[in-house]
């Protein structure tokens, strides 16, 4: 299995197992294409992957397999790759094989959560100038504010009105404070 090796398709794993979130990474279809997929149950990240000779991928892999393949291939290489057919193998440096056992469990239906409905309308973000507004306010997490125009489409001219959410921890306290983030222009994307 390969994958570009500056994506991390374990990003999005669970640290804890619930029903809905698994502390691995599992292979899903979507159409022709394949996907290496994670979940938290909040979050859900899929990584386009591609399927060599050796690979029978059904089942959850841990998160140390994936890792141990993109620090294996190294900074400069364009991809990372192990092979999944029952255990995760991953070919180290000085040509040590590590194998990992499958996690238990049964991997969410992606499918069931993924909209099937048409696009209607796209908004790009920053993220990191988004996490600096985070960070700025001190803020656990932001609520994004789109200003629209009267007959309901976004006003890609105006900015984001990002708001604080304070929580789990946070010491910070609603005074008022936001931020302003201009969304990215698609039309160039």
């Amino acid at each position: 299995m390969r994958f570009d090796n500056y994506k991390d398709p374990a990003a999005a794993a669970s640290r804890d197992e619930s029903p809905y979130a698994r502390n691995g990474v599992a292979l899903v279809q979507r159409g022709a294409a394949e996907f290496l997929a994670s979940t938290d149950g909040r979050m859900l990240l899929l990584v386009r992957a591609y399927r060599d000779e050796a690979d029978t991928p059904v089942g959850i892999y841990p998160v140390e397999a994936f890792n141990a393949a993109r620090k294996g291939a190294g900074r400069h290489a364009t991809e990372a790759g192990l092979t999944l057919n029952g255990s995760a193998k991953v070919l180290g440096q000085k040509g040590v094989v590590m194998e990992f056992p499958m996690v238990d469990g049964k991997f969410p239906d992606v499918a069931a959560v993924v909209p099937k409905g048409a696009v209607e309308q796209r908004l790009g973000i920053d993220a990191e100038l988004l996490a600096k507004i985070q960070k700025g306010l001190g803020a656990s997490a932001v609520r994004i504010e789109i200003h629209g125009l009267d007959n309901g489409d976004i006003n890609s001219s105006l900015p984001l009105t990002i708001r604080p959410i304070y929580g789990d921890g946070a010491s910070g306290v609603e005074d008022g404070s936001f931020g302003l983030l201009m969304p990215m222009d698609l039309g160039r994307q």
